[in-house]
């Protein structure tokens, strides 16, 4: 029963709950690193007294130095002895990459590029400036990119910027770790560019016959190549823009023989009235004409001497075609490659303009127009501006073209903060959800486009740049997952200071909490009373005047040009109002008037002026004795240079309240009036209940617990695996709380629903004290849900609950639950199920606890090697494992035999624990017996010092920094927690899930061939990985034995099924899927085609005779799984270390098995594309390969070890160390550097740097016992017998 007590104190806290609470972070970065571990203490910046760079890096270097002294007034000597900053160039696996490290003594920057310094330097820079006092936290970050181009386009033409302030400019984006600046260097307004061969664009194409002053601009080679050289320190790529075959006009006043129509053509500044600009629609270049592409010859010709860059932007955008359609030379193209559109002679420019520059050995970029009927080569870049930009990427991305993301929703910078405010920005995602991993690759990242017709000022410049630039960059810098809004409201909220040493004139008064608009259609907003605009402002389509008086702040009315003196935006009302206060709400960034007249009406058609204040972006008037009013006008006395947003027409009545107003205090009211009826009528929500957990059945029967997916939906629950024969019914006795009428829910999952609507094979009846609720659960919806199953009237509290599986097919059944109201469904939402579970369970007290000097997690071969040899040398270790066996893929319930070599390579002792407990027998999917589960059950619980804990499930992990403290598991039947606290985690999971809940840096899917130089690696990243085995085999039967008819989604026939009588690692499954994710689906298709193929060989097939008395003798249910998550540790190996043999001082366990691949077998595409069970490989033969330690313990995670498949390697090196005898090789080296962790007061990184000679003393003496013959000899692989000879 809920108590009034406590409704009303609830109330009151309601009443006095603040705003927001924020969490504080020290470190303050823009953009975020992509991992940073935190250590204990602080380095002192008086420390930081000198500074070795690599020669090849010292000009930049001693600009960054000065940097330092400039911005940080921190002076520091360049190549002193004993530095106390150390720059290192070291191979890094992708570009722009850095490690910095903050340690007691000083500062270690590795990078492998230029690049990849300066953005460390950029790290640093702002950690001294935004540190408190003058110390450095002590810390590692490792740090890359996202997105490979990062860029702000400045528009030069419209209005010109000094060279020396683009130098200020391109200062600023490296701060925040942008690459590119993209200069628009020509248009209408003006050609800023010298060409030794047409010096005249430069003269006529800057010339403003009435605008003397803003004449003669442009830039010469010699400032450029200044220009290029010094953003070239800051790792800045200059990309130039010339803008063809549209917006020609200043082009074309200096070579107006390459018009149409030829005669004179003027440039003319933004300054000029509109009505005076001289031919402003004949603005293209003639295409018949063969002397514009000899211009375009000589012009790229110059760009590629002068710029390095490898694109040369050629614009492309709005272009009419109306002079086309009348010049003689233009339809003679036209009629000679047989177009059928005028649009297409863009597209005969766009092909021969991008040949050009191809010869040239650059790429053209070009707006996305170019792309329109797919004229765009598959070389050539499309940078996308049109609306929100999905359409456009698209429509590239299927065409295979590179693409690079500005859409002017949200990054036209030139718009004000209130259409593209900064936090719609951060929550931009520049890559579409409709996207395959494929298409994602070919997203090269973004810009920010500054158009510059409404700017005149560098603080201009700045104002409208930042803070969204910052924005900008955290977007393209981190990935989508990484990106948390309040964390960089936070963070930019502290960089005021910061931005103000830098000299940045910022815009100060951004509403953080302005997510933008833009609306989407011609429906009018409905006004905040009955009144009609009048205006002669053209607005942006779709945001119409309405908007202006809607009532809503955030929506507004917004013209697209600057406008003229006189122009006017009336509200007329459709009563007169006693009004007290007029306030007219602009965007305070820049698109509001600086000389306006407010005039007010009493009847709507007599206006008479009123002296108003016009400051802050709001014109506002009060009267002090009543004013009646009907209507409203604002005109401008003066043009204005920029366009004009109406954010809200705010009229406060004489009642002091405005309609606005009114609303909230009504939805007040509403809510004080629900509170008071809680609190008086809260006994009415009672409702008597009682949850049953599935697994914590007393009597399972035929029924086994799956715990595989309670990380996805929540819990273990109880599967019927009978193989199309009924299994033994589940039962239990319960108590209910109270005598009554009872609604059953029954949570279920139709589990075939993926692949065929309609009801599925796993039906499951309920019954309770002998009475039949249900007999239909388990056959409908397409997720897990709680199925109502009938009433109860209870007559007494104990009763006798049963499940009566129907078919043999995986039923699945979570949960029970009783309730005497109806409506009282349980929450389907994972976070509120959790709560609602562990309500109901009475798991909200603190579990018990257990401490430990190592915690291992997973007691696969890896797992039971890490515990064992910690053991063996003193620690005292917790093995926990969520099933009842061990062994993992070699247990009884996966059976898959052990694979590669032991006792071989530097530490032949490596391996030796296998021979103690491995099985001697070899196959897959064979007989259980076969996996001896006992042999290895007996041989865990000898060991004095290591403790198992069976059929616990970690699912949560606590942490002090970036140490792990504790996981919390629970018992997949009885619900039992404990808190398991360490010094040291060792991940053994095969999925990386401590890791992962623990927050250390993962990969999953194939990288790219280039990002690791991996000839196997695939051209482009994408997710596919190595699959899930679900294995079977059948026996011979004395009779003939009976198969149930099974179609659910999937058929065959002669030539598609397979007549075989087992299906081992072959039978293979979710190669296209997250094997985290999609789990529950990748094993359930496993089994549906299993029961569908052995139904049609048994029932249709022409061969049925041949299977007639054969039955399916065990099919798994726990899926066999070969790759997920990857952690990363402080090495991440691959190819080139196998293949070429390089050579690490860390040599550890020795990888022998060969680089064994699985994809789709082409066959099983053929027949089934995208829906693949079957799986095939190619071996690449390796000489055994001793595999780096740093690959056995998380980059980020300061006492995280990991064994098994999840360690830091790429996935074609996990084609080697996945076999199971490598794994367990694995967790013996990690059992020891563990025990040395424990001697030293160390973590795992500290055994590679301080301890590395001791551990290879362990690992030549091994912990296994000495003596024992290697029994161990079957499958061990081929390999080379030499070691390979590099070239």
């Amino acid at each position: 029963m809920i108590g009034k007590s406590y409704i009303f104190h609830l109330f009151l806290f309601l009443l006095i709950l603040p705003d927001s609470i924020y969490s504080q972070d020290n470190i303050c970065l823009i953009p975020q690193v992509e991992s940073m571990v935190r250590k204990k203490g602080t380095l002192s910046i008086e420390r930081l007294e000198s500074i070795h760079f690599p020669d090849e890096w010292k000009n930049t270097g001693n600009l960054l130095v000065s940097d330092l002294k400039e911005l940080a007034n921190l002076s520091v000597m360049v190549n002193a002895s004993n530095p106390s900053i150390h720059v290192k160039k070291v191979k890094m696996q992708e570009p722009e990459m850095y490690m910095l490290e903050i340690t007691k003594q000083g500062i270690i920057i590795e990078a492998g590029d230029q690049t990849g310094m300066i953005h460390a330097f950029s790290t640093l820079l702002q950690l001294i400036l935004g540190s408190e006092g003058k110390e450095l936290p002590r810390l590692i970050i490792h740090d890359k990119p996202r997105f490979s181009y990062r860029g702000v386009m400045i528009d030069c033409s419209r209005h010109f910027w000094t060279i020396e302030q683009l130098k200020k400019y391109t200062k600023q984006l490296a701060f925040f770790k942008l690459n590119t600046l993209h200069l628009h260097l020509t248009d209408n307004q003006g050609w800023r560019l010298y060409l030794d061969q047409y010096p005249d664009l430069a003269f006529k194409g800057t010339y403003y016959r009435t605008f003397e002053d803003l004449s003669g601009h442009y830039y010469r080679k010699s400032e450029l190549q200044e220009l290029i050289n010094y953003a070239a320190m800051y790792g800045i790529e200059i990309i130039p823009e010339i803008d063809l075959p549209g917006h020609c006009l200043a082009l074309l006043a200096a070579l107006p023989q390459l018009s149409c129509k030829g005669g004179k053509f003027e440039a003319y500044p933004e300054e000029l009235d509109g009505q005076k600009r001289k031919r402003a629609d004949e603005n293209m270049l003639c295409i018949g004409n063969p002397e514009t592409y000899r211009f375009v010859e000589k012009l790229v010709a110059e760009l590629t001497d002068l710029f390095p860059s490898s694109f040369i932007h050629l614009g492309g955008d709005e272009v009419s075609t109306h002079l086309w359609e009348q010049c003689p030379k233009c339809q003679k193209i036209y009629k000679q490659e047989n177009m059928t559109s005028w649009h297409e002679l863009q597209d005969y420019f766009t092909k021969r303009v991008s040949e050009i520059v191809r010869s040239k050995g650059k790429r053209m970029i070009g707006w996305d127009e170019i792309n329109d009927r797919n004229a765009a080569d598959i070389s050539d870049v499309i940078m996308i501006w049109q609306r929100d930009g999905r359409e456009q990427q698209q429509k590239a991305l299927k065409r295979g073209l590179s693409v690079i993301m500005s859409p002017k929703d949200p990054c036209y910078f030139d718009f004000g903060y209130s259409r593209n405010s900064t936090r719609r920005l951060y929550e931009w995602e520049p890559v579409g959800k409709e996207c395959t991993n494929t298409q994602a690759h070919l997203v090269k990242g973004g810009q920010a486009n500054l158009w510059t017709e409404f700017i005149t000022t560098s603080d201009e410049v700045e104002r409208m740049l930042y803070p969204r630039t910052c924005a900008l960059a955290e977007t393209l810098w981190n990935t989508k997952e990484k990106k948390e809004w309040e964390g960089f409201r936070q963070r930019i909220s502290k960089f005021g200071a910061i931005m103000e040493k830098l000299n940045i004139c910022y815009f100060k008064d951004e509403d953080w909490d302005n997510t933008g608009f833009v609306p989407q259609s011609e429906q009018r907003p409905r006004l905040v009373c009955p009144a009609r605009i009048d205006t002669n402002m053209k607005g942006i389509k779709y945001y119409m005047p309405e908007y202006a008086f809607d009532g809503d702040i955030q929506t507004f009315f917004a013209t697209p040009y600057s406008l003229k003196k006189g122009d006017y935006f009336t509200l007329t009302l459709e009563k007169r109002q006693a009004v007290q206060e007029i306030r007219i709400v602009f965007d305070v960034s820049k698109e509001h008037p600086e000389h306006v007249q407010l005039s007010v009406s009493e009847d709507g058609t007599i206006f008479k002026k009123v002296a108003a204040d016009n400051k802050n972006g709001e014109l506002s008037a009060s009267f002090s004795t009543l004013a009646m009013i009907k209507a409203l006008k604002m005109e401008l006395t003066t043009p204005l240079m920029a366009r004009l947003t109406i954010k809200e027409i705010i009229l406060r009545y004489y009642e002091k309240t405005s309609i606005r107003i009114m609303k909230i205090v009504m939805i007040k009211k509403i809510i004080y009036i629900s509170l008071i009826w809680m609190v008086f009528h809260g006994a009415s929500l009672h409702a008597a209940s009682l949850l049953v957990e599935a697994e914590s059945f007393t009597e399972k029967g035929g029924w086994v617990v799956d715990q595989q997916f309670m990380d996805l939906m929540g819990s273990p629950y109880l599967l019927a695996h009978g193989l199309g024969s009924p299994v033994e019914n589940a039962s239990t006795n319960v108590q209910l709380p109270e005598n009554g009428t009872y609604y059953i829910f029954v949570r279920t999952y139709n589990w075939t629903s993926p692949w065929q609507e309609g009801e599925g094979p796993g039906l499951f009846g309920l019954s309770v004290n002998g009475k039949k609720i249900s007999y239909r659960l388990g056959i409908i919806g397409n997720q897990w849900i709680w199925q109502y199953a009938g009433q109860y009237q209870a007559t007494e509290k104990n009763i006798h609950i049963v499940l009566h599986d129907l078919k043999g097919f995986d039923g699945r059944c979570d949960a029970i639950y009783f309730t005497t109201r109806k409506d009282d469904i349980p929450p389907s939402d994972m976070a509120a199920l959790n709560n609602f579970r562990r309500a109901k369970l009475g798991l909200l007290a603190p579990p018990k606890t257990e401490s430990y000097d190592l915690v291992v997690i997973g007691a696969g071969i890896a797992g039971m090697s890490t515990a064992v040899s910690a053991a063996r040398l003193g620690c005292k270790v917790a093995l926990i494992n969520d099933r009842p066996v061990v062994g993992g893929n070699n247990s009884s319930e996966i059976r898959v035999h052990l694979g590669g070599a032991i006792e071989i390579g530097k530490y032949p002792e490596l391996g030796g624990l296998q021979k103690e407990f491995g099985p001697v027998k070899e196959g897959n999917a064979q007989p259980a017996g076969n996996y001896e589960d006992h042999k290895k059950m007996e041989w865990l619980q000898a060991e004095t010092n290591v403790s198992l804990f069976l059929n616990y499930r970690a699912f949560s992990v606590k942490k002090e920094e970036d140490r792990i403290i504790s996981i919390t598991a629970c018992h997949i039947e009885s619900g039992e927690e404990i808190e398991f606290y360490g010094r040291l985690f060792a991940d053994c999971t095969g999925d990386g899930t401590i890791g992962y809940l623990a927050g250390a840096d993962y990969r999953m899917g194939r990288e790219s061939r280039s990002e690791y130089g991996e000839t196997i690696a695939p051209e482009i990243a994408d997710s596919l990985v190595m699959g899930t085995s679900v294995q079977w085999y059948s026996v011979e039967d004395t009779k003939t034995s009976y198969f149930p008819e099974f179609r659910y989604g999937i058929e065959f026939n002669e030539e598609t099924c397979e007549p075989v009588t087992y299906g081992e690692w072959t039978w293979e499954t979710g190669m296209n899927k997250n094997q985290i994710n999609d789990s529950e689906q990748i094993r359930d298709y496993g089994m549906l085609v299993i029961y569908s193929n052995w139904s049609y060989l048994k029932n249709q097939s022409e061969r049925r005779k041949y299977y007639k008395k054969r039955s399916l003798e065990w099919v798994a249910y726990i899926a066999g799984k070969r790759e997920s998550r990857r952690l990363l540790g402080d090495y991440v190996l691959k190819e080139d270390d196998l293949t070429k043999h390089v050579a690490h001082e860390d040599a550890s366990f020795t990888t022998t098995w060969s680089i064994d691949l699985h994809r789709p077998d082409p066959e099983n595409t053929r027949y089934f594309p995208g829906r693949e069970f079957k799986a095939t490989t190619d071996h690449v033969v390796i000489y055994p390969y001793p595999v780096p330690y740093r690959c056995l313990y998380s980059r980020n995670i300061d006492n995280l070890f990991m064994a098994g498949r999840n360690i830091s390697v790429t996935h074609v090196a996990l084609g080697t160390v996945r076999v199971m005898r490598t794994t367990g090789m694995m967790g013996e080296v990690v059992g020891m550097a563990a025990s040395l962790c424990k001697k030293y007061q160390a973590t795992p990184r500290d055994i590679y740097h301080y301890y590395l000679e001791e551990l290879k003393s362990l690992m030549q003496k091994g912990v296994n016992k000495k003596g024992l013959p290697n029994n161990q000899r079957y499958n061990e692989g081929g390999r080379l017998n030499q070691i390979p000879k590099v070239k």
